[in-house]
């Protein structure tokens, strides 16, 4: 969720006049002259059995559309000579960037339910129909924008044509706080990288450990197996001292084979080729 710091007495006193941020003023002419390129009407190319649209995402009666044409003409057209960048497709989001930030922009005119007596004999007593206002309304598509103004409307005293370089101000504000969210969440992104990189690592090293100790028992266990193959040749070689002489010669060579192959097997005998796989020098 944004959060949002109080301004301080600094900001306040460095901060321009409010009045200074409403000039120049947005004039919105009495006719639509050179009507801009995402204001022209097209067919839906994809969808030709639909009805055609603008590229802009603006919703309004057919009595309100040449108003709100001459009003986002005006608002589009001065907004981009002051760097911003809007885009837009026929039946799509239109999008304007401010400030490297991209924001939505809905174009609405708003209605009111109302209640309308239906004919004797139907079941229902009324039929609720929406009805258009003639009040327009730009609003922000952001949730993220919460908490800050995202609407602009008609109201029975102040026309939106007249307050546009406010909604300019308004649409700063939330791309500031957009981009503010935006480089909280880059920088979260970035702590839980080095954070798991960090994991991986310790995980990566007590793997290593454990292969290594694994390998350590192994070698163990090789040896107490010799061990015990000593034992029985000690045993055996005991018990070849009393056998008859037929049958001693025969018994020494296979205990010669036997103990050569107890030497062979021994992980202590030979020149101790397993000890990288158990060297722990790196764990100190």
């Amino acid at each position: 969720m944004v959060t949002f710091t109080p301004a301080t007495p600094e900001d306040l006193s460095a901060a321009p006049d409010s009045a200074a941020l409403l000039e120049p003023p947005i004039v919105v002419s009495d006719a639509l002259r050179a009507r801009h390129a995402l204001l022209k009407w097209l067919p839906l190319q994809r969808y030709p059995w639909r009805a055609a649209g603008s590229r802009l995402d603006m919703v309004v009666s057919k009595e309100s559309r040449n108003r709100a044409n001459r009003i986002m003409n005006a608002f589009i057209k001065t907004t981009e000579r002051e760097g911003w960048i809007w885009s837009g497709e026929v039946g799509a989001p239109t999008v304007v960037t401010v400030d490297g930030v991209e924001i939505k922009i809905k174009i609405r005119e708003l209605r009111v339910a109302k209640k309308v007596k239906n004919a004797p004999g139907d079941w229902r007593e009324y039929t609720r129909i929406l009805e258009w206002t003639g009040d327009i309304c730009i609003s922000i598509d952001d949730w993220q924008a919460r908490g800050t103004q995202t609407k602009w409307r008609d109201t029975p005293k102040v026309r939106l044509k007249t307050m546009l370089r406010k909604v300019v101000i308004g649409i700063r504000e939330v791309a500031l706080i957009l981009k503010q969210a935006r480089e909280k969440r880059e920088a979260e992104n970035q702590r839980r990288k080095a954070a798991w990189k960090e994991w991986e690592a310790v995980e990566r090293e007590r793997k290593e450990v454990e292969r290594k100790q694994q390998a350590l028992v192994s070698i163990a266990s090789e040896w107490g197996k010799v061990e015990t193959l000593r034992r029985f040749l000690k045993s055996a070689s005991d018990r070849i001292e009393h056998l008859p002489g037929s049958k001693r010669l025969p018994a020494l060579e296979w205990l010669r084979w036997a103990q050569a192959q107890a030497d062979a097997i021994d992980p202590l005998h030979g020149d101790w080729t397993w000890i990288p796989e158990i060297d722990n020098a790196d764990f100190k």
